[in-house]
């Protein structure tokens, strides 16, 4: 049984490109979006502390440290996180929402905040937070500014923990 020469080489043309075509769609591109969530690798629970530093009018009162905690956990979107922070043993505890750049956050969800001054006064300021995500740690400050009487009050955070 004799084959016909243009047939044989088209059924090798169609078997090449059929091979060539299911490795082509079986295999990622180099550099194409992983399955793998970028933010697993950061949740976690994170031990450490928080000093907390406020001025008033160029007056620095004497900062304060707390013991903290800071669990990072998967928030709705794709590429935010909810950092729940425990101070004090729970004495107080705070959720916001970060959006996660890299190994760089920044809160979302928040943009006001109160000052305790001398104790008795308070007075709600402008918020901004920020941090990084990086060998195993979390450091993350947080600034909330405002004025009363004229005065420039601010109130800064710094947290700085180790995953457990």
């Amino acid at each position: 049984m004799a084959s016909n020469p243009l047939i044989v080489s088209f059924r090798n043309v169609f078997i090449a490109l059929l091979v060539i075509g299911s490795l082509a769609t079986g295999c990622k591109r180099l550099g194409s979006e992983s399955d793998v969530d970028p933010r697993e690798q950061y949740l976690g629970t994170y031990s450490g502390g928080a000093q907390i530093s406020t001025n008033v009018g160029g007056f620095e009162y004497n900062p304060e440290s707390y013991s903290m905690v800071v669990t990072v956990t998967k928030a709705a979107n794709d590429n935010e996180i909810y950092l729940d922070k425990n101070y004090n043993n729970g004495a107080l505890t705070e959720r916001v929402t970060a959006q996660l750049t890299g190994t760089t956050f920044k809160v979302i969800d928040k943009t006001r905040n109160i000052i305790r001054v001398n104790g008795n006064t308070q007075v709600e300021g402008d918020y901004s937070s920020q941090g990084v995500l990086e060998n195993n740690t979390i450091a993350m400050t947080s600034v909330t500014e405002a004025r009363q009487s004229g005065a420039v009050v601010r109130l800064v955070e710094s947290v700085n923990a180790t995953r457990k």
